[in-house]
């Protein structure tokens, strides 16, 4: 979907389309500000069309969406963006075992000529465009994407989506759904 100047990240035409490998998987080492920003990704993406991989941010968003001062200097850019290439996403494979990638292959910060504004682009991990763009046969979970912008911790933000595929609820125990969250520290 194209962005017009303006639109915020609130808005609420910005669906989630999150494949349900991408629910289930286990993303021990990231913040709720990466997790934001991936379900950002997802929601300007056209799950049905991998040629729109390639995501644009303005600084402004980018901050907002991480929790951050709008003033954030290159070099902290610099590290958040480098947290989103080097954090791992672990897919269980059913009944054989699992497999782990970063979700995005670059991330890319620089001064766009036409607006003047500070750019992030991120893309994702090629090895993963089932995950993010063969949606259909594996089923997914859609909700808007200001529903988890509010949200402040990981954990909420992982649970959400989780909630989202099971309405009507499911029995877990308190173990498991740390597992689960990656709650796990003592």
């Amino acid at each position: 979907r194209e962005r017009e100047v303006g639109d915020s990240v609130l808005d609420e035409r910005y669906i989630v389309a999150k494949s349900k490998s991408l629910v289930w998987a286990k993303f021990q080492d990231y913040s709720s500000g990466e997790l934001k920003i991936l379900d950002t990704y997802l929601s300007r993406i056209n799950p049905k069309k991998p040629e729109s991989s390639l995501v644009t941010f303005t600084k402004k968003e980018y901050a907002e969406l991480m929790g951050l001062d709008a003033d954030i200097r290159t070099g902290q850019l610099k590290q958040y963006t480098g947290g989103l290439l080097s954090n791992v996403v672990t897919i269980d494979l059913p009944e054989k075992g699992y497999v782990q990638y970063p979700l995005f292959s670059e991330a890319k910060c620089y001064r766009d000529d036409k607006t003047g504004q500070v750019t992030i682009e991120v893309d994702c991990n090629p090895k993963l465009k089932d995950a993010f763009f063969d949606i259909a046969r594996n089923g997914y979970v859609r909700y808007q994407l200001k529903n988890i912008i509010s949200l402040k911790s990981q954990y909420s933000v992982r649970l959400y989506p989780k909630l989202k595929d099971r309405p009507f609820g499911w029995t877990v125990s308190l173990e498991e759904l740390r597992e689960m969250l990656g709650a796990t520290a003592a």
